[in-house]
């Protein structure tokens, strides 16, 4: 796997290209994947091919976000409500098997933490995901030291993005950090959603229809 922001947009450009030679291309992502969107984007803009329509789904400037983000402190309210809302809609079962989940999660968490203090600390070498138990971790926080070092340029396409309620309250800037970024035209929906619920229920329609409108103009031209 590559591991320089570079490398890996050029290595998923050229997949994309084999499976689908001719564009137009509509790109999109969910949280952090929509940032390796933006960059798919970008390059094949670049190489001449016709990008019509970029969407994010709760992507957030990771430039932003680093001097915005709330502490764990302040999201843990929020964080407490959300999962007073699901447990309170689940059998008894499905509850034991939801704090089990949370509790497998905080694991992770907790493991992602530690790999991301060494990396900070260079206590571990730069290729250290392609070995060793933890390489599925390893990998996860590679991937995220250099989303946060990477230099974004400006995008002249247009760009749709989606933003729930949920990451709304944590970040106030409605355009998630995009706004000088956005040169080529910016519109913001914002979904009455949980960051897990944005394709479920409601949420998922209110996205699939705006979605189709997008599509059907971006065939009209």
């Amino acid at each position: 796997m590559p591991f320089s922001m570079e490398e890996h947009i050029a290595a998923l450009v050229d997949k994309l290209l084999r499976v689908r030679p001719r564009g137009p291309y509509f790109l999109g992502g969910w949280c952090n994947s929509g940032l390796f969107a933006y960059e798919m984007a970008q390059h094949l803009r670049r190489k001449g091919y016709d990008v019509p329509l970029l969407v994010l789904f709760d992507t957030i400037n990771v430039r932003y976000a680093a001097t915005h983000a709330p502490s764990l402190l302040q999201l843990f309210p929020q964080r407490l409500r959300h999962h007073r809302r699901e447990l309170q809609s689940l059998s008894f079962r499905e509850r034991l098997d939801y704090v089990a989940g949370l509790i497998r999660s905080s694991g992770r968490g907790w493991e992602k933490s530690a790999w991301r203090l060494l990396r900070r600390m260079d206590a571990i070498p730069n290729q250290a995901a392609s070995i060793g138990t933890n390489r599925h971790t390893a990998r996860e926080v590679e991937v995220g030291w250099n989303l946060e070092r990477h230099e974004f340029s400006p995008y002249t396409g247009p760009i749709v993005l989606f933003r729930t309620t949920v990451q709304a309250e944590r970040f106030p800037d409605p355009k998630f950090g995009w706004g000088e970024l956005a040169q080529g035209g910016l519109t913001v929906h914002e979904v009455v959603s949980g960051y897990h619920d944005l394709f479920n229920g409601p949420a998922m329609n209110i996205v699939a229809r705006s979605l189709g409108e997008y599509f059907a103009d971006a065939a009209s031209r």
